[in-house]
């Protein structure tokens, strides 16, 4: 049976991504299916269609799974920069919206790829937690 604490101890998986342009890494967590809808709520309110088979290559759907994926809350701050299709006015983004090299590809794709149902690395996650005494009961894994 689901319970509150294992749906609140699915928030805790992370991930780590390695960004090939910076060779650094970045933390992600998968998206809820909240976080799901807004982000291709985004991607059909820009024109895009959600059946699209190539879906996972639109940008906006990477930038969206960014938006919600990527754990660190610096990356999220918003800084004022020139905007160079209209110059002597500024633009306002997220840091990791100035990202180059695809980073935001390779995060967002990874990012869309953990919050799948078909990802081996968030079921093994919810089986180990299943096995781990929650709030003082033990949850028994029926499979």
């Amino acid at each position: 049976m689901i319970s509150k604490e294992l749906i609140l101890e699915g928030t805790k998986f992370r991930k780590t991504v390695h960004l090939t342009a910076y060779d650094e890494d970045v933390e992600i967590k998968p998206l809820s299916e909240l976080e799901i809808a807004k982000v291709f709520k985004t991607v059909e309110d820009a024109g895009f269609s959600t059946t699209d088979p190539k879906l996972s290559d639109n940008y906006i759907l990477q930038l969206e799974a960014c938006r919600y994926g990527i754990v660190d809350p610096a990356l999220h701050e918003r800084v004022e920069i020139d905007d160079i299709d209209e110059p002597g006015k500024k633009k306002t983004l997220e840091v990791f919206e100035l990202m180059m090299g695809n980073a935001l590809i390779e995060i967002g794709r990874e990012v869309i790829n953990i919050s799948t149902v078909g990802s081996q690395e968030l079921s093994d996650f919810f089986k180990s937690q299943k096995a781990k005494n929650l709030s003082g009961s033990i949850i028994v894994d029926t499979e």
